[in-house]
């Protein structure tokens, strides 16, 4: 799950995969391709941590930063389960063992891999392309061939395995609604497009042209809308059955209420100008603007009348 602490939002990239039960909290920036693994936790709640691409958190991992600080973790990166990650910089395709720590202002080379168990000191820094293991750690050996052929097999595996979450999702065994259709409140994920032109993915910016904000990237598309919400008034008050639908606030203020299937316990949350929330199938959604508001919405699904269920959550 995402969460917005003081102002700041968690941005998350294209095909990166970020389990329900993790909590990535704050400025956390995810690239595309990424595994965020159960019970995670990523705390960007008073420094900052940037994941690049097809980078795996697994289980269990606990990453922070220092105030006003960063932690940089690089692309193709393995997280292995339970770790602690308080470092300043993961090289790319670094590999950090299962239950290691990395303490505060460290440094981990490109290509490195930390032995399971092992403790980098603070402001402790590993060589590239070593093998490092013990408490404090030290470099044992230069990684060998055959580890970095290992290795590749193992990061592919949590990229593809990105993917067939993002499409296949989780399936309780309990819980599921009386209509048979499957929603829980929890899995709605509310962004803020992130301010800049210079990444790649969803963002916006202002020049002396005006604003330009990149909505959707590499996302199909079946269906695509957009509407007007008055001051005052309400749209929505129904679920999908199979459509999983994107909201992105072009301008205005709203208030929406998000319900399972039959209605029980809701979610209220403002949405502002350059906020884009997910809705899966399964949830009950009710917009009412605060103020004058513009919205596009766009789905995978293509549009089924059919599909849409009429719920009165009242507004």
């Amino acid at each position: 799950m995402l969460y917005e602490y003081n102002g700041r939002y968690p941005c998350v990239g294209q095909g990166s995969y970020v389990s329900e039960t993790a909590q990535v909290i704050g400025d956390v920036r995810i690239g595309d391709n990424c595994y965020i693994g159960h019970g995670a936790i990523l705390r960007g709640d008073y420094g900052s941590i940037v994941i690049g691409n097809s980078t795996a958190v697994e289980e269990g991992v606990v990453i922070h930063a220092p105030p006003d600080q960063y932690c940089w973790i690089g692309t193709g990166v393995t997280i292995g389960h339970g770790a602690i990650i308080h470092a300043a910089r993961i090289g790319d395709l670094a590999v950090i063992g299962m239950g290691s720590i990395l303490s505060i202002y460290s440094e981990i080379g490109d290509g490195s891999i930390v032995a399971e168990g092992a403790v980098v000191k603070m402001r402790q820094a590993i060589e590239k392309a070593v093998v490092a293991g013990g408490n404090p750690a030290r470099a044992i050996r230069k990684v060998a061939e055959k580890d970095v052929e290992y290795w590749k097999m193992g990061k592919q595996l949590y990229v593809d395995l990105a993917g067939k979450y993002i499409e296949m999702g989780m399936n309780p065994l309990k819980g599921t609604t009386k209509s048979g259709v499957e929603g829980a409140i929890d899995d709605i994920i509310i962004e803020r497009l992130p301010e800049t032109r210079e990444i790649d993915g969803a963002k916006r910016w202002v020049d002396e042209k005006g604003e330009f904000a990149q909505i959707s990237y590499r996302e199909d598309i079946g269906h695509l809308a957009f509407f007007e919400l008055r001051k005052g008034q309400t749209r929505g008050n129904h679920y999908h059955r199979e459509k999983r639908e994107v909201f992105y606030i072009v301008s205005g203020r709203i208030q929406a209420v998000f319900a399972g299937v039959p209605p029980g316990r809701e979610r209220k949350v403002i949405l502002e100008k350059g906020m884009k929330v997910h809705v899966p199938k399964g949830i009950v959604h009710s917009f009412y603007g605060i103020e004058d508001s513009l919205v596009i919405e766009y789905s995978p699904q293509y549009y089924d009348k059919t599909d849409s269920v009429k719920v009165d959550l009242g507004g």
